[in-house]
């Protein structure tokens, strides 16, 4: 798969809590092939009729896309749903939304990149109802080729994103 980008890019959200429901609602609205998991299936099941494809279990998830959003509830929350399951993270770009910290966004970037993906995390200084807005903002850091390959992305789901550096 190719995780730098380019058209036709499929993209799966995991986790379909309010931010991870407005994520993949902009990514679909974009064009951009989605799929969504949630541990609780029924919260990600309204999302089917925006077209967004709703697996029942990570692997499969995973398994639809060339992009991971992480929106689960926080890193470490992210960090436990993945466990078992970083092998199908090969050749995807991994981008985190969710909060954590430096230490741990440092050592989840490390865990992506031992299994040969890449990673960016990111911080969303906006409301999940300002998503898909061009005034909303998530600021990123980390690999800046990932960044530069899923930046139409991401300005899809927020407007005034930014690259801040190279450091998760």
């Amino acid at each position: 798969m190719n995780q730098l980008g380019g058209d036709g890019m499929r993209y799966s959200v995991l986790g379909t809590g309010l931010m991870g429901t407005a994520v993949a609602h902009a990514l679909a609205k974009s064009g951009r092939d989605t799929a969504v998991w949630n541990r609780t299936i029924s919260r990600a099941e309204p999302l089917a009729k925006a077209g967004v494809s709703v697996h029942a279990d990570v692997d499969s998830a995973l398994d639809a896309s060339d992009a991971v959003v992480l929106t689960i509830l926080d890193l470490d929350s992210a960090l436990k749903t993945l466990d078992g399951h970083f092998a199908a993270l090969e050749g995807k770009a991994v981008i985190n939304l969710m909060s954590g910290t430096p230490a741990l966004a440092r050592e989840t970037a490390q865990r992506v990149e031992e299994v040969g993906a890449r990673y960016l995390d990111g911080t969303i200084q906006c409301y999940p109802s300002d998503i898909g807005a061009a005034e909303a903002l998530i600021n990123l850091s980390g690999d800046r080729a990932v960044w530069d390959a899923h930046k139409d992305a991401i300005v899809a789901v927020a407007g005034r994103s930014t690259y801040v550096g190279e450091d998760p």
